[in-house]
């Protein structure tokens, strides 16, 4: 067969195939502006469509921001509630203390909050009362009815007589009332006005509320400083917990942080064992630590208005609540007695005289020999079993039997 043959002009008019693209279905050409997907395509917005797409953008990032505001003053609120209701979540010490004690109400009680089953007798003061008192080791005490009362050592470390009134007033604010409260005098915290202002870096003012941080306010020089800082706690209060929050999520959730060690081997009914024994040689070498610290203070001491002035407005609180109050030294051993000069013995002594027209007064100084003690002042288990013992028979047995006095 012969092949025909194809001209230029047979070629030019032959049809295009239908999948072959012309020039408008490429994008190009007159029907370009009608390119419905032509403003997602970079490179190619008109003015009009650039002013569109940053308003766009705008409104959706503002409302992002707002989103994440919302969520962000949701959860601090969030967290104020839970902080009321569970102060261990900001306040380590306080907190954790609170939770033991109602545990222990629990424990005999129908409710917490309505009192337990027999007289409740906590005792509050500094680490010294914290390695001190120890429940366990008291004997039976009953009260007027016959029932068997509760001991719980509320002691806080580094505490002194203006914090001693406030956890009084934290507790009566959550619904616990005790029977008898037990305060803890130790002169070097009756030496100074100031302590208060350098424990207040240690506590978590969003744990605290109105009437609390205005309690605190009455003992400071410049009561505007707590105010400006508890304020930002207040508003943030998540943050201002953290450290709480970490010691109670543990180490793994922030590597190289130090967890507040103060409750390491708290018992159920608050006692705080952080030593077992110690060498004669460490008890030496503590002894003469502290003695560094605390010669000074002890061979100038005076009693101070400050804390003098909390501590009386610790017992006005007790008595309008009709709860009953003992004031108790505890023991300290020979080495740390002997460095009160015989003025400052006089002053402690004119002081405790001057208590005891208001309230019982014990004084314990040297009711536990030298070993009983880790440092001359904190008391090794075996000293705290002694205290306890003798401070229950001769102290608190006659108290808790007698009954608080009325409400006044």
């Amino acid at each position: 067969m012969q092949a025909r043959a194809e001209t230029g002009e047979e070629t030019a008019a032959r049809p295009r195939p239908a999948t072959a693209l012309t020039p408008h279905a490429r994008g190009v050409g007159p029907r370009r502006a009608a390119d419905p997907d032509r403003s997602n395509r970079p490179g190619r917005d008109g003015p009009e469509d650039r002013v569109r797409r940053r308003a766009r953008l705008g409104r959706r990032s503002r409302a992002a921001v707002l989103s994440g505001l919302v969520f962000f003053v949701a959860g601090q609120v969030a967290f104020r509630a839970a902080l009321a209701r569970r102060p261990a979540l900001g306040d380590v010490e306080f907190g954790r203390k609170l939770d033991g004690l109602e545990a222990r109400l629990a424990t005999v009680s129908p409710g917490v909050g309505r009192g337990p089953a027999g007289p409740l007798v906590v005792m509050l003061g500094s680490s010294r009362v914290a390695t001190g008192f120890r429940p366990d080791a008291l004997p039976r005490l009953v009260g007027p009815d016959g029932r068997e009362a509760v001991a719980f050592n509320f002691a806080q470390v580094g505490t002194g007589p203006q914090i001693a009134h406030l956890v009084l007033h934290r507790l009566l604010a959550r619904g616990v009332r005790p029977d008898w409260v037990v305060v803890e005098f130790w002169p070097p915290f009756w030496a100074s006005d100031g302590y208060l202002q350098g424990y207040l870096d240690s506590l978590n003012l969003a744990a605290l509320d109105w009437p609390a941080v205005r309690l605190l306010a009455r003992y400071l020089p410049r009561p505007g400083r707590l105010y400006a800082r508890w304020l930002p706690a207040q508003a943030v209060p998540v943050s201002a917990s953290r450290s709480a929050l970490l010691s109670r999520l543990g180490p793994s959730w922030a590597p190289g942080f130090d967890p507040d060690r103060r409750l390491d081997g708290v018992d159920g009914s608050g006692w705080w064992a952080p030593r077992i024994s110690v060498s004669d040689d460490d008890r030496r070498r503590l002894v003469a630590h502290y003695r560094g610290i605390y010669a000074d203070r002890l061979a100038r001491f005076r009693p101070r208005p400050t804390p003098d002035r909390a501590l009386r407005d610790l017992l006005a609180l007790a008595r309008r609540e009709g709860i009953g109050v003992a004031v108790a030294v505890l023991p300290e051993g020979a080495e740390f007695r002997a460095l009160y000069p015989p003025e400052s013995l006089a002053a402690v002594a004119d002081y405790l005289r001057d208590l005891a027209r208001e309230v019982p007064v014990i004084d314990a100084r040297d009711w536990v020999a030298d070993p009983g003690f880790a440092d001359g002042h904190h008391l090794l288990p075996d000293g705290a079993s002694t205290f306890t013992a003798r401070f229950g028979r001769e102290t608190l047995a006659p108290l808790v039997r007698a009954g608080p006095p009325a409400r006044r």
